[in-house]
């Protein structure tokens, strides 16, 4: 295990890349290995330093892969509400908050479609 790694059940190493993820669930659900498409999203909130990129893979119906990388934000959940009680703290110790999706709708939006 490598220093300030966590254990995860899959990951022999401590938790995956983002990467390594997004490849090992391709993986699991049959999908194409290559990116199918790359959407940059609009910079809702400019003033957050970050952006959103949405990836999404060729995969066989319903088993969908995407990922929403945040370009330029730091460690925490997007959304258009403050996610800590003291804002500047968390993002002088984690970096900005992204504004220009909501991570709680984004997630659910994407389960939601599954029934």
């Amino acid at each position: 295990m490598t220093v300030g790694a966590a254990p995860a059940r899959f990951a022999a190493q401590g938790f995956w890349s983002t990467g390594k993820t997004r490849e090992f669930w391709r993986r699991v659900n049959g999908c194409d290995l290559s990116d199918a498409s790359t959407t940059d999203l609009g910079d809702r909130n400019p003033e957050d330093q970050s952006t959103v990129t949405q990836i999404t893979s060729r995969c066989p119906q319903a088993r969908d892969v995407v990922l929403y990388r945040v370009n330029g934000g730091g460690h925490r959940m997007p959304g258009h509400f403050p996610d800590a009680h003291f804002p500047r703290v968390a993002a002088a110790i984690l970096g900005p908050q992204n504004g220009d999706i909501d991570g709680a709708d984004t997630i659910l939006a994407f389960f939601q479609k599954f029934p």
